[in-house]
Formats: C-alpha cells, sequence, structure tokens
C-alpha cells in the first residue's frame, strides 16, 4: 500500500468518526427537546376574567359649540360665521374659560344643492365653525351654554362629563380587576387544596367609561340667582378588564 492511500484511509476515518460524533451530539440534543416538551406539558395552569369599577362624579364639562351660518356669496357666509364665532370666543373668555381650554376641532365650506325635477339647483354656501369648551367649574355649565346662544351659537354638537384625574382613575380600576380575576382562579382550584398562584400571563382588554345619568332635581345643575340650562351630569363609571393565566 502506498503512502498516498494510507493518507485517504485515514481521512476517511476521521471523517466517519465526526460524522458519528455530529450524529450523536443531534441525537443529544433532540432528547433535550423533548425532555423539557415533557417537562413543559406538565405545568398546570387556571385562567380568569377579572373586571374592576370605578365610580366618580365629573368635575368637567366638555362642549362642542359653534356656528352654521347661509349665504349665497361664500365671502358672505364666512364674514358672518367669523363675526358671531368672534362675539362667542369673547363670550366665553367672559365667563371664566381659558384659552387653553377652548379647541377648534371643524371648519368647514361647502355649497348646498336643492333638487327639483331631478334638476340640481344650486341654494348657497354653508359655514360651520366648531370649537370644543372644555369647562372646569362645572355648575357653570348651563350658564356657559345660555351665554353663548345669545352670542349666536347655533349649533350644540354634544355634552361629555369627565373627571381630571381619569387615568389614576382607571388604574385603581385595573388594580381592582387584576384582584378579581385572582379571586375567580383561587375558588376554581381552592376544591383541590391548592392556593399558590403565580401570574404567568395578563392580558388587558379594551377600557371604557360610561356615563351613568341622574336626571333627578339634585343631579341638574341649576344657577340659584336665575335658572339657566338644567344639565345633568350623573356619576362617570370607569371600567377595567383583564385575563390572567396563573401556574398552580
Amino acid at each position: 500500500m502506498t503512502i498516498h492511500s494510507k493518507i485517504i484511509i485515514a481521512l476517511m476515518l476521521v471523517i466517519t468518526l465526526s460524522v458519528g460524533i455530529f450524529a450523536g451530539t443531534l441525537m443529544k440534543g433532540e432528547e433535550k427537546v423533548l425532555a423539557t416538551a415533557i417537562e413543559n406539558s406538565d405545568i398546570k395552569t387556571v385562567s380568569a376574567s377579572g373586571e374592576g369599577v370605578i365610580r366618580a362624579t365629573p368635575d368637567i364639562a366638555v362642549i362642542s359649540l359653534g356656528v352654521e351660518t347661509n349665504n349665497k356669496e361664500m365671502t358672505k357666509a364666512q364674514s358672518e360665521n367669523n363675526e358671531l364665532m368672534n362675539d362667542i370666543m369673547a363670550e366665553l373668555k367672559n365667563q371664566g374659560i381659558q384659552e387653553k381650554d377652548i379647541k377648534t376641532n371643524n371648519y368647514s365650506v361647502y355649497p348646498e344643492y336643492d333638487w327639483d325635477n331631478n334638476t340640481q339647483i344650486f341654494r348657497g354656501y354653508k359655514v360651520v365653525n366648531m370649537v370644543s369648551v372644555k369647562v372646569r367649574k362645572i355648575d357653570n355649565t348651563g350658564k356657559v351654554l345660555d351665554a353663548v346662544a345669545a352670542k349666536g351659537a347655533n349649533r350644540v354638537n354634544g355634552i361629555q362629563f369627565t373627571v381630571e384625574e381619569i387615568d389614576k382613575l382607571y388604574e385603581e380600576a385595573l388594580k381592582l380587576a387584576v384582584k378579581n380575576a385572582e379571586e375567580k382562579a383561587k375558588v376554581m382550584i381552592g376544591e383541590f387544596g391548592i392556593n399558590k398562584l403565580t401570574p404567568v400571563k395578563i392580558t388587558e382588554r379594551q377600557q371604557g367609561y360610561y356615563p351613568l345619568y341622574d336626571n333627578s332635581p339634585s343631579g341638574m345643575l341649576m344657577m340659584e340667582a336665575e335658572r339657566s340650562t338644567p344639565i345633568s351630569t350623573g356619576q362617570l363609571e370607569i371600567r377595567a378588564s383583564v385575563d390572567v393565566s396563573f401556574e398552580y
């Protein structure tokens, strides 16, 4: 046997041994993965949904109000609208509303048409200017509405009642929701003599703020010196919901 042949045989032996070692390593790796899977299959979990509710009396009113004007000439419709809105803005400041609490949320100009025997007839232009007004002295809400109406506000799209610290109240509701889920889980596994739980997954659901209206006289905002537009604030219900999985 030549030296060249001996070298080739030696290399083949080395390659064979390497492949065998690699295959053995793979088999050991597969055994580890299988062992881990079997181990994980023994993990016991229990899942429960929890809800937390906080009720609060609103301390802020947010009003969407504004002016709508119409005219066959666009410039006249805009001019009239601007004049009325300037009066309204001045009145809002007279009512103690700060500039930072007034925000324009819509300004639109568009033509309007009537139909007569399938014929489109130009009627004029409509200009709408809407602002969002935050009333921090909530007892003045009715008075503010009357004041701006007297200055030409002919559009009120809605009133929303809320609280200044809404985020903090939601956090409190969230804590109650998590605790509620834990209590439910303990009830479910308590019959088996198990009382130790470890949270492994917590999912927050969509939050919600719900007004609870009170139409009784005590729930109406009225001015003592003069009767203004009555506004019912009711209560605000802040809800939080979670889904929690526990290991036991």
